[in-house]
């Protein structure tokens, strides 16, 4: 075999060296900022799942090192099949929490105050917070995010399903928060994704 050449970790291809020393040094770089967890900071980095699942490996074995809870929100590591990206997210600052809080709260006050002619109904809503979501759907079968706030609709003859998602942009470019956008309306089939930003950048995207 030449040396230029590597067998890649599912065995089944051979890939360049100089590509499989990329993706090293891509998982070692996304590796470094979970370890620092420095406030509000996001990393995307390309890699196919094979090369994920190397990093979520690297990253578990150093959670359990570390002595750090698998109930911790931050930081943490996502995935989009869809376009093969990794991105790890480190604690938020106090402004983004806020931020997210709020709007998760005044969605309640709306729903409550929408829904008081009927009571009952509200209570089919459900505020699930910031929960970990794997996808299930076409090329998003692979993902695995974490959003700011969700919402959960179960009605009779309806079953449970996503309804709202909310991603706080404070640490996202403007591509990033579309990427978002498309998981969670194509990938988890949400009807509406709310992007808020900067107070001249609040984004309301319905499926």
């Amino acid at each position: 075999m030449s040396n230029t050449m590597s067998i890649s970790s599912d065995k089944k291809s051979i890939m360049p060296v100089e590509k499989q020393q990329s993706y090293d040094m891509a998982i070692a770089q996304a590796l470094s900022l979970l370890k620092e967890n420095p406030s509000e900071q996001r990393l995307d980095i390309r890699l196919p799942y094979a090369e994920y699942l190397k990093l979520d490996q690297c990253w578990s074995k150093e959670k359990s090192e570390a002595h750090i809870s698998e109930d911790q929100r931050y930081p943490y590591l996502a995935y989009n099949s869809a376009i093969e990206t990794a991105s790890v997210v480190t604690v938020p600052n106090q402004v983004h929490e806020v931020a997210a809080k709020e709007m998760c709260r005044e969605i309640m006050n709306s729903i409550e105050t929408y829904l008081a002619v009927n009571p009952p109904a509200v209570g089919e809503i459900q505020d699930i917070g910031s929960t970990t979501i794997k996808g299930s759907h076409g090329r998003y079968n692979r993902i695995l995010k974490q959003a700011d706030g969700l919402f959960k609709f179960r009605g009779k003859g309806f079953g449970t399903r996503l309804m709202v998602a909310i991603e706080v942009g404070f640490s996202e470019m403007y591509h990033a928060l579309c990427h978002d956008k498309d998981l969670w309306i194509d990938g988890n089939h949400v009807k509406i994704c709310i992007l808020p930003g900067t107070l001249q950048s609040n984004f309301i995207l319905e499926s």
